[in-house]
Protein backbone atom coordinates (compact mmCIF):
# COMPACT_ATOMS: atom_id res chain seq x y z
CA UNK A 1 0.00 0.00 0.00
CA UNK A 2 1.75 3.10 -1.35
CA UNK A 3 1.04 6.78 -1.93
CA UNK A 4 -2.09 7.50 0.24
CA UNK A 5 -3.90 4.16 -1.46
CA UNK A 6 -3.30 5.63 -4.98
CA UNK A 7 -1.10 2.45 -5.77
CA UNK A 8 -1.93 -0.81 -4.19
CA UNK A 9 -0.53 -4.41 -4.89
CA UNK A 10 -0.52 -8.20 -3.52
CA UNK A 11 1.73 -10.77 -4.14
CA UNK A 12 1.33 -14.49 -2.75
CA UNK A 13 3.74 -17.20 -4.39
CA UNK A 14 4.77 -21.02 -3.78
CA UNK A 15 6.56 -23.84 -5.23
CA UNK A 16 6.14 -27.62 -4.31
CA UNK A 17 6.86 -30.98 -5.61
CA UNK A 18 4.28 -33.46 -5.97
CA UNK A 19 3.14 -36.34 -8.17
CA UNK A 20 0.94 -35.77 -10.93
CA UNK A 21 -1.63 -38.25 -11.74
CA UNK A 22 -2.25 -38.76 -15.33
CA UNK A 23 -6.15 -39.12 -16.53
CA UNK A 24 -7.98 -40.06 -19.44
CA UNK A 25 -11.11 -38.08 -20.82
CA UNK A 26 -14.31 -40.33 -20.79
CA UNK A 27 -17.76 -39.27 -22.59
CA UNK A 28 -20.99 -40.26 -20.79
CA UNK A 29 -23.97 -40.29 -22.90
CA UNK A 30 -26.15 -38.00 -20.86
CA UNK A 31 -30.03 -37.91 -21.85
CA UNK A 32 -30.52 -34.64 -19.31
CA UNK A 33 -29.01 -32.37 -22.57
CA UNK A 34 -29.72 -29.30 -19.75
CA UNK A 35 -26.68 -30.21 -17.78
CA UNK A 36 -24.79 -32.09 -20.70
CA UNK A 37 -21.15 -30.61 -21.38
CA UNK A 38 -20.62 -31.81 -25.23
CA UNK A 39 -22.61 -32.84 -27.96
CA UNK A 40 -21.33 -36.12 -30.10
CA UNK A 41 -21.34 -35.21 -34.31
CA UNK A 42 -20.77 -38.53 -36.06
CA UNK A 43 -18.35 -36.53 -39.30
CA UNK A 44 -17.72 -39.38 -40.95
CA UNK A 45 -20.56 -41.44 -40.66
CA UNK A 46 -19.26 -44.44 -39.38
CA UNK A 47 -21.42 -44.53 -36.24
CA UNK A 48 -18.26 -44.74 -34.01
CA UNK A 49 -17.77 -42.40 -31.21
CA UNK A 50 -14.02 -40.93 -32.25
CA UNK A 51 -12.64 -38.79 -29.91
CA UNK A 52 -12.27 -35.92 -32.01
CA UNK A 53 -16.53 -35.83 -33.19
CA UNK A 54 -16.89 -34.33 -29.07
CA UNK A 55 -17.68 -31.10 -29.15
CA UNK A 56 -18.44 -28.61 -26.42
CA UNK A 57 -21.99 -27.47 -26.14
CA UNK A 58 -22.13 -23.61 -27.75
CA UNK A 59 -25.37 -23.33 -28.01
CA UNK A 60 -28.78 -25.60 -26.53
CA UNK A 61 -28.54 -29.18 -28.10
CA UNK A 62 -30.90 -32.02 -27.42
CA UNK A 63 -29.68 -35.07 -29.05
CA UNK A 64 -26.82 -37.09 -28.85
CA UNK A 65 -25.93 -35.36 -25.72
CA UNK A 66 -22.79 -36.36 -23.11
CA UNK A 67 -20.87 -35.42 -20.26
CA UNK A 68 -17.13 -35.57 -19.99
CA UNK A 69 -15.94 -36.43 -17.22
CA UNK A 70 -11.71 -36.76 -16.19
CA UNK A 71 -10.97 -40.30 -14.91
CA UNK A 72 -7.32 -40.81 -12.97
CA UNK A 73 -5.90 -43.32 -14.18
CA UNK A 74 -2.81 -45.74 -12.47
CA UNK A 75 0.14 -43.93 -13.77
CA UNK A 76 1.86 -40.76 -11.67
CA UNK A 77 4.76 -38.69 -13.10
CA UNK A 78 6.72 -36.40 -10.55
CA UNK A 79 5.72 -32.92 -11.06
CA UNK A 80 7.47 -29.30 -9.54
CA UNK A 81 4.78 -26.35 -9.27
CA UNK A 82 5.09 -23.07 -9.08
CA UNK A 83 2.18 -20.46 -8.54
CA UNK A 84 2.20 -16.72 -8.68
CA UNK A 85 -0.66 -14.10 -8.28
CA UNK A 86 -0.67 -10.80 -8.40
CA UNK A 87 -2.86 -7.55 -8.36
CA UNK A 88 -2.21 -4.37 -9.36
CA UNK A 89 -4.09 -1.15 -8.76
CA UNK A 90 -3.26 1.66 -9.97
CA UNK A 91 -5.57 5.25 -9.40
CA UNK A 92 -5.22 8.43 -10.21
CA UNK A 93 -5.07 10.94 -6.80
CA UNK A 94 -8.83 11.67 -6.05
CA UNK A 95 -7.79 15.30 -5.04
CA UNK A 96 -6.92 16.45 -8.54
CA UNK A 97 -10.00 15.91 -9.97
CA UNK A 98 -10.89 19.18 -8.15
CA UNK A 99 -7.88 20.72 -9.92
CA UNK A 100 -7.48 22.30 -13.51
CA UNK A 101 -5.99 21.02 -16.43
CA UNK A 102 -3.47 17.79 -16.80
CA UNK A 103 -3.80 16.90 -13.32
CA UNK A 104 -7.83 17.01 -13.17
CA UNK A 105 -7.32 14.78 -16.40
CA UNK A 106 -4.77 12.07 -14.27
CA UNK A 107 -7.24 11.67 -11.85
CA UNK A 108 -9.65 10.12 -14.23
CA UNK A 109 -7.62 7.13 -15.11
CA UNK A 110 -7.30 4.04 -12.91
CA UNK A 111 -5.80 1.00 -14.22
CA UNK A 112 -6.40 -2.79 -12.25
CA UNK A 113 -4.00 -5.63 -13.92
CA UNK A 114 -3.72 -9.36 -12.28
CA UNK A 115 -1.25 -11.81 -13.12
CA UNK A 116 -2.25 -15.48 -12.36
CA UNK A 117 0.13 -18.56 -13.27
CA UNK A 118 0.69 -21.89 -12.28
CA UNK A 119 2.44 -24.33 -13.99
CA UNK A 120 3.79 -28.12 -13.21
CA UNK A 121 6.72 -29.11 -14.91
CA UNK A 122 9.30 -32.71 -14.98
CA UNK A 123 11.84 -30.48 -15.57
CA UNK A 124 14.07 -30.12 -12.13
CA UNK A 125 15.89 -27.38 -13.07
CA UNK A 126 16.52 -24.46 -10.86
CA UNK A 127 15.17 -21.54 -13.26
CA UNK A 128 12.16 -23.98 -13.89
CA UNK A 129 11.10 -24.62 -10.28
CA UNK A 130 11.73 -21.05 -8.85
CA UNK A 131 11.05 -18.74 -12.17
CA UNK A 132 7.32 -18.61 -12.74
CA UNK A 133 7.64 -16.50 -15.51
CA UNK A 134 9.85 -19.25 -17.01
CA UNK A 135 8.22 -19.16 -20.99
CA UNK A 136 5.52 -17.22 -19.58
CA UNK A 137 4.99 -15.14 -22.51
CA UNK A 138 6.26 -17.98 -24.60
CA UNK A 139 3.27 -19.65 -27.12
CA UNK A 140 5.66 -22.45 -27.75
CA UNK A 141 5.07 -23.58 -23.79
CA UNK A 142 1.66 -24.81 -24.80
CA UNK A 143 3.78 -27.40 -26.66
CA UNK A 144 6.86 -28.13 -23.87
CA UNK A 145 6.90 -31.55 -23.62
CA UNK A 146 7.86 -31.10 -19.89
CA UNK A 147 5.15 -28.66 -19.01
CA UNK A 148 2.27 -31.25 -17.83
CA UNK A 149 -0.31 -28.86 -17.02
CA UNK A 150 -0.50 -24.68 -17.10
CA UNK A 151 -2.77 -22.00 -16.43
CA UNK A 152 -2.05 -18.65 -17.42
CA UNK A 153 -3.95 -15.43 -17.02
CA UNK A 154 -2.96 -12.26 -17.72
CA UNK A 155 -5.58 -9.01 -17.40
CA UNK A 156 -5.43 -5.33 -17.09
CA UNK A 157 -7.85 -2.95 -17.97
CA UNK A 158 -7.29 1.09 -18.46
CA UNK A 159 -10.72 2.66 -16.96
CA UNK A 160 -11.55 6.58 -17.60
CA UNK A 161 -14.64 8.03 -15.71
CA UNK A 162 -14.93 4.84 -14.29
CA UNK A 163 -17.32 6.38 -11.75
CA UNK A 164 -18.70 8.82 -13.74
CA UNK A 165 -22.46 8.48 -14.55
CA UNK A 166 -22.23 10.01 -17.83
CA UNK A 167 -19.45 8.43 -19.64
CA UNK A 168 -16.60 6.59 -19.38
CA UNK A 169 -14.24 3.67 -21.50
CA UNK A 170 -11.78 1.33 -20.26
CA UNK A 171 -9.24 -0.50 -22.89
CA UNK A 172 -8.33 -4.26 -21.40
CA UNK A 173 -5.56 -6.67 -22.57
CA UNK A 174 -6.12 -10.13 -21.99
CA UNK A 175 -4.00 -13.72 -22.26
CA UNK A 176 -4.91 -16.80 -20.54
CA UNK A 177 -3.91 -20.22 -21.43
CA UNK A 178 -4.44 -23.58 -20.14
CA UNK A 179 -2.29 -27.34 -20.54
CA UNK A 180 -4.09 -29.84 -19.59
CA UNK A 181 -2.06 -33.74 -19.51
CA UNK A 182 -3.94 -36.69 -20.02
CA UNK A 183 -2.68 -40.76 -21.27
CA UNK A 184 -3.46 -39.81 -25.11
CA UNK A 185 -1.04 -36.57 -24.82
CA UNK A 186 -1.59 -32.81 -23.64
CA UNK A 187 -4.95 -30.55 -24.57
CA UNK A 188 -3.78 -26.86 -24.97
CA UNK A 189 -5.79 -23.91 -25.44
CA UNK A 190 -4.54 -19.96 -25.61
CA UNK A 191 -6.78 -16.62 -26.26
CA UNK A 192 -5.31 -13.51 -26.61
CA UNK A 193 -7.09 -10.23 -27.17
CA UNK A 194 -7.58 -6.49 -27.10
CA UNK A 195 -11.60 -5.24 -26.11
CA UNK A 196 -12.33 -1.56 -26.12
CA UNK A 197 -16.00 -0.43 -24.29
CA UNK A 198 -17.52 2.70 -24.40
CA UNK A 199 -20.86 4.01 -22.68
CA UNK A 200 -22.52 6.93 -22.42
CA UNK A 201 -25.63 8.18 -20.91
CA UNK A 202 -27.50 10.58 -23.75
CA UNK A 203 -30.13 10.94 -20.93
CA UNK A 204 -32.07 10.36 -18.26
CA UNK A 205 -33.47 7.05 -20.40
CA UNK A 206 -31.38 6.41 -23.12
CA UNK A 207 -27.72 4.96 -22.89
CA UNK A 208 -25.23 3.70 -25.65
CA UNK A 209 -22.57 1.11 -25.49
CA UNK A 210 -19.74 0.48 -27.97
CA UNK A 211 -17.67 -1.94 -28.04
CA UNK A 212 -14.47 -3.47 -30.26
CA UNK A 213 -12.81 -6.07 -29.84
CA UNK A 214 -9.68 -8.51 -31.37
CA UNK A 215 -9.26 -11.97 -30.29
CA UNK A 216 -6.86 -14.61 -31.40
CA UNK A 217 -7.73 -18.57 -30.05
CA UNK A 218 -5.19 -21.01 -30.70
CA UNK A 219 -6.28 -25.39 -29.84
CA UNK A 220 -3.10 -27.31 -29.76
CA UNK A 221 -3.64 -31.22 -29.18
CA UNK A 222 -0.65 -33.62 -29.21
CA UNK A 223 -3.24 -36.72 -29.90
CA UNK A 224 -6.13 -35.52 -32.31
CA UNK A 225 -4.23 -33.80 -35.33
CA UNK A 226 -8.33 -31.99 -36.26
CA UNK A 227 -7.59 -29.82 -33.09
CA UNK A 228 -4.99 -28.10 -34.04
CA UNK A 229 -5.92 -25.02 -35.35
CA UNK A 230 -6.36 -20.55 -35.11
CA UNK A 231 -8.78 -18.32 -35.05
CA UNK A 232 -8.58 -14.66 -35.58
CA UNK A 233 -11.70 -12.45 -34.55
CA UNK A 234 -12.39 -8.95 -35.37
CA UNK A 235 -15.56 -7.95 -33.55
CA UNK A 236 -18.10 -4.34 -33.56
CA UNK A 237 -21.26 -4.42 -31.29
CA UNK A 238 -23.11 -1.41 -30.41
CA UNK A 239 -26.31 -1.93 -27.48
CA UNK A 240 -28.80 1.29 -27.34
CA UNK A 241 -30.89 1.02 -24.04
CA UNK A 242 -34.17 2.81 -23.60
CA UNK A 243 -35.59 2.74 -19.06
CA UNK A 244 -38.73 4.67 -18.77
CA UNK A 245 -38.90 3.29 -15.77
CA UNK A 246 -36.47 1.51 -13.03
CA UNK A 247 -37.97 -1.82 -13.14
CA UNK A 248 -38.36 -2.11 -16.99
CA UNK A 249 -35.49 -1.82 -19.56
CA UNK A 250 -35.12 -2.00 -23.32
CA UNK A 251 -32.58 -2.82 -25.64
CA UNK A 252 -31.15 -3.44 -28.89
CA UNK A 253 -28.03 -4.59 -29.95
CA UNK A 254 -26.17 -5.31 -33.32
CA UNK A 255 -22.96 -7.01 -33.69
CA UNK A 256 -20.71 -7.87 -36.73
CA UNK A 257 -18.31 -10.36 -36.47
CA UNK A 258 -15.07 -11.36 -38.75
CA UNK A 259 -13.54 -14.56 -37.80
CA UNK A 260 -10.52 -16.54 -39.91
CA UNK A 261 -9.76 -19.85 -39.22
CA UNK A 262 -6.53 -21.80 -40.38
CA UNK A 263 -5.30 -25.24 -39.79
CA UNK A 264 -3.38 -27.85 -41.45
CA UNK A 265 -6.39 -28.92 -43.18
CA UNK A 266 -8.35 -26.02 -44.27
CA UNK A 267 -8.06 -22.07 -44.44
CA UNK A 268 -11.56 -20.35 -44.27
CA UNK A 269 -13.20 -17.02 -43.30
CA UNK A 270 -16.92 -16.20 -41.77
CA UNK A 271 -18.90 -13.29 -41.40
CA UNK A 272 -21.79 -13.57 -39.13
CA UNK A 273 -24.20 -10.46 -38.29
CA UNK A 274 -26.52 -10.49 -35.34
CA UNK A 275 -29.54 -8.43 -34.38
CA UNK A 276 -31.13 -8.69 -31.10
CA UNK A 277 -33.64 -6.96 -28.39
CA UNK A 278 -33.82 -7.64 -24.83
CA UNK A 279 -36.32 -6.77 -22.12
CA UNK A 280 -35.60 -6.99 -18.60
CA UNK A 281 -38.15 -6.01 -15.83
CA UNK A 282 -36.54 -5.90 -12.38
CA UNK A 283 -38.69 -5.87 -8.85
CA UNK A 284 -36.23 -5.63 -6.26
CA UNK A 285 -35.85 -8.43 -4.00
CA UNK A 286 -39.03 -10.31 -5.50
CA UNK A 287 -38.24 -11.40 -9.22
CA UNK A 288 -36.24 -10.65 -12.32
CA UNK A 289 -37.29 -11.28 -15.84
CA UNK A 290 -35.73 -11.31 -18.67
CA UNK A 291 -36.61 -12.08 -22.35
CA UNK A 292 -34.22 -11.67 -25.68
CA UNK A 293 -34.70 -12.20 -29.03
CA UNK A 294 -32.08 -12.97 -31.24
CA UNK A 295 -31.56 -13.29 -35.48
CA UNK A 296 -28.17 -14.69 -36.53
CA UNK A 297 -26.88 -14.72 -40.15
CA UNK A 298 -23.88 -16.69 -40.71
CA UNK A 299 -21.81 -16.46 -43.98
CA UNK A 300 -19.00 -19.42 -44.18
CA UNK A 301 -17.15 -21.05 -46.74
CA UNK A 302 -16.46 -23.95 -45.04
CA UNK A 303 -18.49 -26.95 -43.33
CA UNK A 304 -19.83 -26.70 -40.17
CA UNK A 305 -19.25 -29.90 -38.83
CA UNK A 306 -15.38 -29.78 -38.51
CA UNK A 307 -13.94 -29.31 -35.36
CA UNK A 308 -12.70 -25.64 -36.68
CA UNK A 309 -16.25 -25.25 -38.16
CA UNK A 310 -18.24 -25.53 -35.12
CA UNK A 311 -15.96 -23.15 -33.27
CA UNK A 312 -16.18 -20.82 -35.41
CA UNK A 313 -20.34 -20.56 -35.83
CA UNK A 314 -20.51 -21.28 -32.28
CA UNK A 315 -22.73 -24.22 -32.93
CA UNK A 316 -25.43 -22.73 -35.22
CA UNK A 317 -25.85 -23.42 -38.76
CA UNK A 318 -24.76 -22.13 -41.98
CA UNK A 319 -27.36 -19.04 -43.15
CA UNK A 320 -29.90 -18.04 -40.58
CA UNK A 321 -30.34 -18.50 -37.02
CA UNK A 322 -32.65 -17.58 -35.09
CA UNK A 323 -32.47 -18.33 -30.92
CA UNK A 324 -34.87 -16.48 -27.78
CA UNK A 325 -34.67 -17.19 -24.49
CA UNK A 326 -36.31 -16.11 -21.07
CA UNK A 327 -35.29 -16.33 -17.47
CA UNK A 328 -37.41 -15.53 -14.20
CA UNK A 329 -35.88 -15.22 -10.86
CA UNK A 330 -37.86 -15.52 -8.60
CA UNK A 331 -37.47 -14.93 -4.71
CA UNK A 332 -39.72 -17.54 -2.82
CA UNK A 333 -38.44 -16.62 0.88
CA UNK A 334 -35.54 -15.43 2.67
CA UNK A 335 -32.74 -18.01 1.21
CA UNK A 336 -34.48 -19.87 -0.83
CA UNK A 337 -34.73 -18.89 -4.95
CA UNK A 338 -35.85 -20.01 -7.37
CA UNK A 339 -34.75 -19.75 -11.76
CA UNK A 340 -36.69 -20.67 -14.50
CA UNK A 341 -35.19 -20.80 -18.25
CA UNK A 342 -36.48 -21.54 -21.73
CA UNK A 343 -34.34 -21.20 -24.69
CA UNK A 344 -35.07 -22.14 -27.93
CA UNK A 345 -33.45 -21.62 -31.32
CA UNK A 346 -34.61 -22.60 -35.33
CA UNK A 347 -32.43 -22.47 -38.36
CA UNK A 348 -32.69 -22.65 -42.26
CA UNK A 349 -34.31 -26.08 -42.88
CA UNK A 350 -34.10 -27.52 -39.39
CA UNK A 351 -36.85 -27.84 -36.70
CA UNK A 352 -36.90 -25.18 -33.77
CA UNK A 353 -34.89 -27.04 -30.63
CA UNK A 354 -36.40 -25.98 -27.18
CA UNK A 355 -34.89 -26.41 -23.77
CA UNK A 356 -36.32 -26.01 -20.52
CA UNK A 357 -34.45 -26.41 -16.92
CA UNK A 358 -35.22 -25.26 -13.48
CA UNK A 359 -32.97 -24.57 -10.76
CA UNK A 360 -33.81 -24.43 -6.72
CA UNK A 361 -30.87 -23.15 -4.72
CA UNK A 362 -30.83 -22.17 -0.80
CA UNK A 363 -28.91 -19.74 0.96
CA UNK A 364 -28.12 -20.88 4.42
Amino acid sequence: NYFKRHITSEVTFTVNTSRELKREFQYIKWDNYATATHVWRDNNQDGIQDLDEFFPILNNETQNTFVRFLVPTSEYITAFTNNLNYRLNLKGPSSWRQEKGLKSFIARFDNLSVLNTERKSTDNSLNSRLNPFDGLFDRLNLTNVNVLSAQKSIRSTLFFNRTNSKYGFDLTKSNLATKQLITNGTDSRLLDGWNFNSRVNMSKYLSSNTAFGFEDKISISTYLPTRNYEINEKEIKEILAFQPLTSLRLSVNYSYLLKQGNSDLENVKAKINKVGFEVKVNQVSKRTITASVNYIEINYNGEANTPLGYEIVEGLQIGNNYTWQTNIQQRLSNGLNINVIYEGRKSDNNEAIHTGRMQVSALF
